[in-house]
């Protein structure tokens, strides 16, 4: 179990930096079972220790790059102050590029990452977030924060995002997958994660989101 994990964890185990798997996977290791399949692989690092990943990736023989709506832009630990980015896409030698799907809209090139289900450690997409303090800060609504050691999980030696954080993250969109996850895991969390998650949500949404009403 969590074989594809366990590769990735190998990628990343000497890098200087703070990481931890997130998105759908992250729920899984919570949930200590593979649930569903996913398409790719997320990982959360800290954009404080963005220079050390985009160089120990590189070092490692991976593409680094900011996707766009002109397209992706490659960086590295030189160049990458000079573009604002939220994630970064890594792709290995052995990555088929053909799950890269282009939507040309007007002037702006958009991909989208389509994939039934990803089975080897070819691609990683980078999520930045933001760490001050003691504290992880949501960095949609930087009122919502958690203290890092309740933040940042471990099973079996493979770090991943609370629950909760990663709930919020995919409160934004409805999709299938999304509230599969939440069906799934949220009756699974504690009174303090339920908690926290309902009161992040209502800061955020107010009380009309519909995962409030079922945290009630």
């Amino acid at each position: 179990m969590f074989e594809l994990l366990k590769e990735a964890g190998k990628v990343l185990e000497n890098m200087n930096a703070k990481w931890c798997f997130c998105g759908g996977w992250a729920l899984d290791l919570f949930m200590q079972s593979e649930t569903r399949p996913h398409k790719d692989l997320d990982i959360m690092v800290f954009k404080r220790d963005l220079k050390e990943t985009i160089s120990y990736l590189k070092n490692q023989g991976w593409r680094v790059e900011v996707p766009t709506r002109q397209g992706f832009i490659p960086v590295d630990s030189e160049n990458y102050e000079d573009f604002e980015f939220e994630n970064l896409w890594c792709m290995n030698e052995n990555h088929p590029i053909d799950y890269l799907k282009v939507d040309e809209q007007g002037s702006c090139t958009f991909y989208q990452y389509e994939r039934e289900i990803q089975d080897k450690v070819d691609f990683m997409e980078i999520l930045l977030n933001i760490y001050e303090g003691n504290m992880f800060v949501y960095k949609r609504n930087t009122d919502i924060r958690l203290a890092i050691d309740k933040a940042i999980y471990d099973y079996e030696g493979l770090p991943y995002l609370a629950p909760e954080i990663v709930l919020l993250y995919k409160s934004k969109y409805l999709s299938e997958d999304n509230q599969y996850d939440f069906d799934s895991v949220h009756v699974k969390l504690d009174d303090i994660q339920r908690m926290w998650l309902k009161n992040a949500l209502t800061l955020e949404y107010g009380s009309d989101h519909p995962w409030v009403q079922a945290l009630q």
